[in-house]
């Protein structure tokens, strides 16, 4: 599933979803700069972000097992001054 924002300089594949312990992106192009990741509860609360430099086309995003319950969580990825987001189900 494409991540694909009208007017957008990067598209963001997430190859996870439904996910289970592990959240897996493919960027077809490969950031040039900090990428943040936020996950956000379905009440908006944050529950994980991760900053990562350097990065290639696939991130792997590794979460503690058992922290998250089931259920709707909202990702968001800003990628090189860009934002994006995503909706993702946790099983």
């Amino acid at each position: 599933v494409a991540i694909n924002m009208q007017g957008a300089r990067q598209k963001i594949y997430v190859l996870t979803n439904p996910f289970k312990n592990e959240i897996n992106l493919r960027f077809a192009n490969q950031p040039k700069d900090m990428v943040t990741l936020k996950l956000y509860n379905e009440i908006g609360s944050l529950v994980a972000r991760k900053d990562l430099k350097g990065v290639g086309n696939f991130v792997d995003w590794a979460l503690p097992s058992g922290a998250l319950s089931k259920g709707i969580y909202l990702l968001e990825a800003k990628v090189d001054g860009e934002l994006y987001t995503y909706r993702l189900v946790k099983e």
